[in-house]
């Protein structure tokens, strides 16, 4: 068992020894770390970082732009006039563990990810499973990319974990009909001020006592 937090620190110092040099002249991305847990989690520091690795670099697409590339790749080609917001967090709930992975890059559309009655008449989703999975299926990509990275982020959770991920909330841009401007649409947990996304991975916890 390894405590939370310390599975994020581990890839955190990793991130900043290999993208922090890069992050300079000019700052691509703003780093905000909120290590909120206090439990510990069957899954190794270097398996959590390996799905981690996957879910920030899709995060760092997502905000650059820049799709089917590294991290180190999107670092040498962004040249941001405002630097992007990644947030990586833990917390408790009564039942899970919980990390997450914010951006603040260009959204998701919710026919990928969301499994309202809605949602799935409006795209012709016809189970919760396609809805919900969709964005994790390998070759599914809104970047350009292969798809390969969520795909992988999962199999990590899932079988080294025993946790799952999924997307938590996120505000994405529509046009607006018969000319009028862009706006925003926010569907799940997610602070809707601006476009993004958040990744959650959960892992089960029960109260011992």
């Amino acid at each position: 068992m390894h405590y939370l937090n310390s599975n994020l620190q581990y890839y955190v110092d990793r991130w900043y020894a290999v993208i922090g040099p890069l992050n300079h002249d000019p700052a691509r991305i703003n780093l905000l770390i909120q290590p909120g847990s206090k439990r510990k989690v069957t899954i190794s520091p270097e398996s959590l970082d390996e799905a981690l690795d996957h879910l920030v670099i899709n995060a760092m697409a997502a905000m650059s732009g820049l799709g089917n590339m590294c991290g180190v790749d999107i670092m040498e080609r962004w040249q941001p006039e405002v630097p992007g917001e990644l947030i990586l967090r833990t917390k408790d709930s009564k039942r899970s563990t919980l990390v997450e992975v914010e951006d603040n890059g260009c959204g998701i559309n919710p026919k990928y990810i969301v499994a309202t009655d809605a949602l799935r008449k409006f795209f012709g989703i016809k189970t919760d499973y396609d809805a919900v999975n969709h964005v994790f299926e390998m070759g599914v990509s809104t970047k350009g990319s292969n798809g390969a990275g969520l795909s992988f982020a999962q199999w990590v959770i899932e079988y080294e974990g025993k946790g799952r991920i999924y997307v938590a909330g996120t505000t994405y841009s529509v046009n607006g009909k018969s000319g009028k401007p862009k706006k925003l649409v926010t569907i799940g947990e997610h602070h809707g001020r601006s476009t993004g996304a958040v990744f959650r991975i959960e892992f089960p916890y029960k109260d011992k006592k």
